[in-house]
């Protein structure tokens, strides 16, 4: 079983999916969405970065044929306690967003896999190393 972050951040409605625009279709239809990977036990294995899109920044049309590009591209990604921030205040503000979390393994002496086995796009800092600020045990 994974960390529920969404219990943490008081979202309780959400729908969990891949593959959606966020486009002016998407925000037409008041859900919140979260895409990605599943958010692991241990902090220590796993950094993830977050990408939130809301109706003010959706992707337009003529953007989506290069979609996977451009949704990575557009939105800042932000780091766990951040994006938690930001999810905790956009839904207490009733806003209907887009979310998603890409995981990264860490590069560390208390990981169990092989850094020379790890994409180097996939890599991540130790999490001892790892100076973003702390929820709830992750960074």
């Amino acid at each position: 079983m994974g960390f529920h972050w969404p219990s943490h951040v008081g979202l309780d409605e959400f729908r969990i999916g891949d593959g959606q625009f966020a486009d002016a279709f998407f925000f037409a239809q008041k859900v919140t969405l979260w895409q990605g990977d599943g958010i692991h036990d241990n902090p220590r294995f796993y950094k993830y970065d977050w990408q939130i899109w809301t109706r003010d920044t959706p992707i337009t049309a003529s953007q989506r044929g290069s979609q996977a590009l451009i949704q990575r591209e557009l939105s800042p990604k932000l780091c766990f306690a951040a994006a938690m921030e930001r999810i905790r205040a956009l839904h207490a503000a009733g806003e209907f967003m887009l979310i998603r979390s890409i995981g990264r393994k860490r590069i560390g002496p208390d990981t169990p896999w092989n850094a020379s086995r790890v994409e180097r796009l996939r890599q991540a800092c130790a999490y001892d190393d790892d100076t973003d600020p702390d929820f709830h045990g992750h960074r």
